[in-house]
This record gives C-alpha cells, structure tokens and sequence, in this order.
C-alpha cells in the first residue's frame, strides 16, 4: 500500500538536494506529527494509510481487517486531523 504523501517526500528531497535545506527541514517537521501518530503500531499505520488514500478517492472504503489494536474514537479523530494536515500540505506543494 502506498503511503500517499510520496508529493511530499518527493517535495522535501527536491528542496534538500536544491540546497534549500531549511525549507526542506520545514516541511518535513510540518509532516512529523503525521509520521509520529501513524508509526507508533503497525495497526495503526495500516488504517491511518488506508483512512488517507481513501480520502485521496484511491479506495472506495477505509474498511481493513480486523486490527490486533483497536483504532478507537480518538484514534479516528486524531488521524483525520493529521490527515487534514497531510492533504493541505500536498495542495501546497502541488500548486494550482
């Protein structure tokens, strides 16, 4: 399964390797909230992902098997915070 912020990743080397290392260092402080909530468990990794690339309408569902953790109501609500961040930092990086 992708992670679905490769725009991001991609944005970040882009900026390092340019030699605009504070920018590069910007953007992906911005993202550490994001890698810190959905790397803390593979559970949780796996439904963060898939709750992400079903709001880029790559999965008609964020429906997964039944997790060994279980992704409760502050789980689903700090992944969709997170994944408001994730989706406006790739507009921002895309551009119009």
């Amino acid at each position: 399964m992708p992670t679905g912020m490769h725009e991001l990743y991609v944005k970040i080397d882009l900026l390092y390797r340019g030699g605009r290392r504070e920018e590069a260092r910007g953007l992906f402080e911005r993202l550490l909230p994001v890698l810190a909530f959905s790397n803390q468990h593979l559970d949780l990794s796996i439904r963060f992902f898939k709750r992400l690339l079903w709001r880029q309408g790559l999965y008609a569902t964020p429906r997964v098997r039944e997790p060994l953790l279980p992704f409760d109501a502050v789980h689903e609500r700090l992944a969709d915070e997170l994944i408001e961040r994730v989706l406006g930092m790739i507009r921002e990086v895309s551009g119009p």
